[in-house]
């Protein structure tokens, strides 16, 4: 039997579980900063891990006796980022409102709901990433 070993960094998504999953089915879930460790059987398997209607693409690994494959979860990165310019953005339309009477500093939102539309609806495989170490 080989071991694959699947670490989940903590901070990212901290009050939901991660489900994984092993040639199509279910194996476990994943919980923030926890190390999980899946026996399973010797060749080749597709594995990913799935939040919601969130997952990762399928990643194809081959295992062999006792080899101890080490899998990481990555969340988006950009995630921080784009928090902080969504924040900067309703800071800006409200001095801008409340200055100078500006009308139209809704349509800076545009650009970040259209993120989290393309996030939502388009972007769902990428949101999430199994690496190999």
């Amino acid at each position: 039997m080989a071991i694959i070993t699947i670490k989940r960094p903590p901070g990212e998504n901290r009050t939901k579980d991660y489900e994984i999953y092993i040639d199509k089915q279910k194996a476990g879930i994943i919980s923030d900063g926890e190390i999980k460790e899946i026996s399973i059987t010797n060749g080749r398997h597709l594995i990913n891990i799935k939040i919601g209607q969130f997952y990762s693409l399928e990643i194809t690994i081959e295992t062999a006796e006792n080899k101890n494959t080490t899998l990481k979860v990555v969340g988006f990165k950009n995630i921080k980022w784009i928090w902080r310019i969504t924040i900067g953005i309703f800071a800006l339309h409200f001095i801008l409102k409340m200055t100078i009477n500006y009308r139209y500093s809704t349509f800076l939102f545009l650009p970040v709901f259209l993120f989290f539309v393309y996030y939502k609806r388009l972007g769902w495989k990428k949101y999430l990433t199994l690496e190999e170490i």
